[in-house]
């Protein structure tokens, strides 16, 4: 049981999560892994095909173990729809992508270093909420490439200032935490609002519209909607996001605007108030 990050207040850090590898003597074909049993998550490697030796496969299943312990208090049976399984699979990818600084999923066991054993590399994917609106990603490995994309550019940015670019440590902070914040069965946006939520508990917001705006790229944005974690066609994709992040710093805006009409001039008495009407 270890504490790795300062806590959020009223949420409890510490976690027990007992993990058992298990080196299984399967078919070379057969798939990787991982089951709960008796409050255990075991991840069964397949020892007879190479992918068990890069470190990718292990923090994806431990990430598995992770997202299952945290999300919606921990129950271990919220992450079994479209968008929540998706993510289930894209913190896995997003987390080992992230520790090793390296977007590609898989290259080592596939030979391919430029998408892997996904459809795109996280750092130029041009997925997004609307690949889960439309259904051409309605998989939850295939859904989970679209969350994991989100979280790089919210890690790495997209190359505009002020969309994410928070860099490994704190982005893989802020997603734990995140986790945390983030409740049984969700949809994407849900979990967007866990780790804004937690910038705002551990940070005092100060990432809030690098955030957005990273999300908003996704179109994930402030006005975006989901009915349930299930949603596919009925999902409303936006990429707002709030006002006070319309400055390009990422910073807040101040609300400083000017008026270029021309308005009938007046003169106002000392100690009178007089109105405009902008249309």
């Amino acid at each position: 049981e270890a504490v790795n990050f300062p806590p959020i207040p009223g949420v409890v850090d510490a976690l027990t999560c007992s993990v058992r590898v298990v080196l299984g003597d399967m078919p070379e074909d057969a798939d990787d892994f991982g089951v709960w049993h008796e409050g255990t998550r075991v991840i069964r490697l397949n020892k007879n095909h190479p992918r068990w030796l890069q470190w990718q496969t292990l923090y994806h299943e431990l990430t598995h173990g992770l997202s299952h312990r945290l999300v919606g208090g921990g129950s271990t049976v919220c992450l079994n729809g479209i968008q929540s399984g998706g993510m289930g699979e894209g913190w896995g990818d997003f987390i080992a992508a992230s520790f090793l600084n390296d977007p590609v999923v898989g290259a080592y066991v596939t030979g391919d270093a430029t998408v892997g054993i996904r459809r795109a590399s996280m750092a130029n994917s041009t997925f997004n909420y609307g690949n889960i609106k439309d259904g051409s990603l309605n998989e939850v490995h295939d859904a989970g490439e679209v969350w994991a994309a989100t979280l790089w550019t919210v890690r790495n940015g997209n190359g505009t200032p002020g969309v994410g670019n928070l860099g490994g440590p704190l982005t893989e902070w802020l997603v734990v935490q995140g986790m945390k914040l983030t409740p049984c069965n969700p949809t994407m946006l849900q979990a967007r609002d866990g780790i804004i939520t937690a910038d705002q508990q551990l940070n005092g917001g100060n990432n809030t519209c690098m955030l957005w705006k990273a999300f908003a790229f996704r179109k994930m944005g402030l006005s975006a909607s989901s009915p349930n974690h299930n949603s596919t066609s009925a999902i409303v994709l936006a990429t707002d996001f709030p006002l006070e992040c319309t400055i390009d710093d990422g910073g807040p805006l101040l609300y400083d605007f000017s008026i270029t009409s021309n308005p009938t001039s007046r003169t106002i008495a000392a100690g009178t108030s007089t109105t405009y009407t902008i249309n």
